[in-house]
């Protein structure tokens, strides 16, 4: 990938290679998404999580003309980015559930299905770990190699702007559209370095 060009007007250092890797959203990102993982389990079942809504919803399920779609998925998206930079990166979750026929085994007319996947996904970040850490801080992974990602040892934290760990900032219901039931949570996450607001020290 090129450079650009980009020098530091002091040492000639690179300014697009020489961030740390616990700094880099890209790996940020990563962490955040394995921690959800691809699927998530509801009252049994599996739905898969599809990270990144520009590449999610490959069959058109969003506009509710495909009968052979999933009945029930997750998106999730980044929609700001702050981690690592003395701020949050704020993480959206939509949760989409197909209403279906009346009386259809594999429907959800009431909104139970979407909820109780809701209630999964909140759970990943809240509460203890069995050895007893809480779920909301983990370490950040680097992806340089993403078939072996290293653990950089530096930790992020899931708080919301009330400064309860492992908390979504947000959960709410959007109206039935195209047959669809949908809940969206959003999450902010942060390393341990940003609490300290505007006296954090990164050295790049």
């Amino acid at each position: 990938m090129s450079d650009l060009g980009l020098r530091s007007p002091i040492g000639g250092r690179d300014w697009v290679n020489d961030m740390d890797p616990f700094r880099l959203h890209t790996n940020i990102r990563r962490t955040v998404q394995s921690q959800i993982g691809n699927l998530v389990t509801a009252d049994g079942d599996d739905y898969p999580v599809y990270h990144d809504w520009s590449w999610a919803d490959p069959d058109d399920a969003r506009d509710g003309s495909s009968a052979d779609g999933d009945v029930a998925w997750v998106e999730t998206v980044f929609v700001f980015e702050g981690a690592g930079r003395r701020a949050f990166s704020l993480l959206q979750a939509d949760i989409f559930s197909r209403i279906g026929e009346p009386g259809g085994a594999e429907g959800d007319p009431f909104g139970m299905r979407v909820g109780a996947i809701a209630d999964s996904l909140e759970s990943i970040f809240s509460g203890l770990r069995p050895d007893g850490a809480m779920r909301a801080f983990f370490d950040i992974q680097d992806f340089a190699d993403p078939a072996a990602p290293l653990d950089t040892g530096v930790c992020m934290v899931c708080q919301n702007s009330d400064g309860s760990f492992g908390m979504a900032e947000e959960r709410k219901r959007a109206p039935v559209e195209n047959s669809l039931r949908r809940v969206t949570l959003t999450w902010r996450f942060r390393l341990k370095q940003d609490a300290a607001g505007q006296s954090a020290f990164y050295t790049d």
